[in-house]
């Protein structure tokens, strides 16, 4: 398929504008203050958005792209944040599952009131663009109210002070991890919304219990 100049400035538009709803996700809800990571979120925003392009239109590997962005966000974050890896890890899935599960209802929607069909919806249309747009949106003001609430969490540490021993919680965290790439994995091979909503939402549910109770050991 064929892209012209405008395909590919609003394919960066928009998708910069969903990376950066993520990392905002990612920052407020482990309650990290946005402007101390600024410079390297809109980086890694940048090199996020060019590599999706690369992903979906050049390789034209759309299928595999969450679960290979969602692993080069995770690489990236660590390798600029001075968080430790597991961590960043847990911080990327959370953000990279919530906001999977609110595209998820916001494309489920329009299309359950019968304003269009998913299965005929073209990634370059204005309905793609604005469920891209509002589901950032969206995200956006979840995080702010998080933020605003303090209802964020505080277990994790902005530097890499000790190493993380695998014992316990941390391991059934690791465990969950690995199980939520596989589900990620499966977001484009399952083409019935319903389905990823309830997927997204019983793999967010766990991985914010394992949340809450790492943050209540501490």
């Amino acid at each position: 398929m064929k892209y012209t100049l405008f395909d590919m400035l609003f394919f960066f538009l928009f998708s910069f504008a969903e990376f950066l709803a993520i990392f905002t996700m990612m920052l407020w809800l482990f309650r990290f203050k946005f402007k101390n990571f600024q410079y390297s979120v809109y980086f890694l925003t940048v090199m996020l958005t060019t590599i999706s392009w690369i992903v979906r239109n050049v390789f034209g590997e759309s299928a595999y792209a969450p679960v290979i962005l969602m692993s080069v966000l995770i690489l990236l974050f660590y390798s600029l944040s001075g968080i430790s890896l597991i961590w960043c890890a847990f911080m990327g899935v959370i953000a990279y599952v919530g906001y999977g599960l609110v595209q998820a209802i916001i494309i489920f929607v329009p299309d359950w009131l019968g304003w269009y069909a998913f299965e005929e919806l073209s990634n370059t249309s204005a309905a793609a663009y604005c469920i891209q747009a509002v589901s950032a949106a969206v995200y956006v003001g979840l995080a702010y109210l998080l933020k605003r609430n303090r209802l964020g969490l505080t277990f994790v540490s902005p530097v890499r002070t000790k190493k993380t021993r695998f014992t316990g919680v941390n391991v059934t965290i690791l465990i969950v991890l690995t199980l939520s790439f596989g589900v990620i994995a499966f977001w484009y091979q399952i083409r019935y919304i319903p389905y990823i909503i309830f997927i997204c939402f019983a793999n967010l549910s766990i991985l914010l219990y394992m949340a809450f109770w790492k943050e209540n050991q501490k």
